[in-house]
């Protein structure tokens, strides 16, 4: 009962909320900020809930493991997205000023 009680599809909020997500996470999947979307949309007056999927290859990340001499750009996944996905909240706060 706990869970469902606190369910973040079903929570209802009364100020403006972004969700930035990557369109591929190898991690978590893209589904749970969809479904938080959709729940918390639902149930929420229109317009406080804004979604942003951002493409794993809008950045890059320079991999280099240790057993090569040369890395290669790779797009974004989980483990280097938190600066990325800032970049593009902050982005978005500097447009609504």
């Amino acid at each position: 009962e706990t869970l469902s009680a606190s369910a973040i599809n079903t929570w209802q909020t009364t100020t403006k909320i972004l969700l930035i997500y990557l369109d591929y996470d190898s991690v978590v999947t893209n589904m749970n900020t969809k479904n938080a979307y959709d729940g918390i949309s639902s149930v929420s007056d229109e317009g406080l809930v804004k979604s942003i999927p951002v493409s794993n290859f809008d950045f890059v990340t320079y991999k280099k493991s240790a057993n090569q001499e040369t890395g290669s750009m790779s797009p974004i996944d989980h483990v280097q997205s938190a600066p990325f996905l800032l970049i593009v909240a902050l982005n978005e706060f500097n447009k609504n000023q």
